[in-house]
């Protein structure tokens, strides 16, 4: 401790805690430790529990995203490995990280890691070119308005689709194609299936569409289904364990306002599925999360009553919650003046 006032160079000797994930028994949390090492940014992987000091998993200098396996025994992460970012896979108990994907296959990277129920493959949402063409300074050639985007500049070719990569072969996959951009996916309880929000409808540029989807993991002749209703849905999605619909955050069609919770179901062979708004009652905004603002994934949860306030977080993964067994939906609400979330049951 000092009484000397804080100055600029204090600044590079701050370090924190960003990203985390929880172990399915809840016993461990990885974290991404953000620092300025040598006047560079720096992030590296640790791992603490109840019971012991934090202690590092790897030494970065670029690591993001971790995720546990299902057996939690492993953490999936992202690496940047040259221009861009790799998924790797290091043992929880130590080791030398090992390469999951290359940019022989991934020229321009891949996405946060989502783990399959059985833990043998790894799905994904990652930027690829849909032109042949190598040479950067191309004409760009566009028919639709959402041509560029804030912090990212021309789209040009580029879109951002769905993958998975075998574990066991290293084999990557691209699910997704088209002149549209896919979230960040989820696994359906049995693995068959992957969820996902996007604008594929033909007029999204127009009308600022966006609705979740189902597509079949095995059967890629089978195009995309959408889930329910809603048309101002964005973001991750989460599956009920009965894996009969899906719950996204947003409004059941595009409008300004506050967002909501909403429940989608998988389309059955006879019935009309029927979007049901779990927050209704609400008074307050949901709120997705991103980077500079609050909010946060929904998440399942284990309470003993249904009403168990969460820990306040700005931002909280699916994943952090994975632990928990019986089916109560908690989710990250606008943080009140005391920093509490709230939990709702999912009927």
């Amino acid at each position: 401790m000092t009484d000397r006032p804080f100055v600029l160079d204090d600044l590079h000797r701050v370090v924190t805690p960003t990203e985390t994930a929880i172990s399915p028994d809840g016993t461990v949390v990885v974290f991404v430790r953000s620092e300025i090492v040598a006047g560079k940014a720096t992030t590296s992987l640790w791992a603490v529990s109840r019971d012991s000091q934090a202690r590092r998993l790897t030494a970065g200098p670029a690591d993001s995203a971790p995720r546990f396996s299902p057996d939690g025994t492993s953490i999936a992460f992202l690496r940047k490995v040259g221009d861009s970012a790799q998924l790797h896979l290091i043992p929880l108990a130590g080791g030398e990280a090992e390469t999951l994907t290359t940019a022989a296959s991934l020229p321009l990277g891949a996405g946060a890691p989502v783990w399959s129920p059985d833990g043998n493959a790894i799905a994904f949402a990652a930027v690829i070119s849909r032109s042949d063409s190598t040479d950067p300074n191309a004409p760009i050639v566009t028919d639709r308005l959402g041509y560029k985007v804030d912090g990212a500049g021309w789209l040009g070719t580029f879109r951002r689709h769905l993958h998975t990569v075998d574990l066991e072969t290293k084999a990557v996959r691209r699910l997704t194609d088209g002149d549209w951009n896919a979230d960040v996916p989820s696994w359906s309880p049995d693995g068959t299936a992957l969820a996902f929000t996007a604008n594929l409808e033909p007029d999204s540029d127009l009308n600022l569409t966006f609705s979740a989807y189902r597509i079949l993991v095995d059967d890629l002749s089978v195009p995309p289904q959408r889930l329910g209703h809603a048309t101002g849905v964005q973001g991750s999605t989460l599956w009920h364990p009965q894996g009969d619909s899906v719950v996204a955050i947003g409004t059941p069609e595009v409008r300004v306002g506050t967002a909501d919770l909403i429940r989608l179901s998988v389309p059955g062979p006879t019935e009309t599925p029927v979007d049901v708004t779990l927050t209704a009652h609400l008074d307050r905004n949901v709120m997705p999360g991103a980077p500079g603002y609050p909010g946060g994934t929904p998440a399942l949860s284990n309470t003993r009553d249904g009403n168990r306030v969460l820990p306040p977080r700005s931002r909280m993964d699916a994943s952090v919650c994975s632990r928990h067994r019986n089916r109560h939906l908690s989710l990250p609400r606008r943080q009140s003046q005391r920093g509490r979330l709230g939990a709702l049951r999912c009927p």
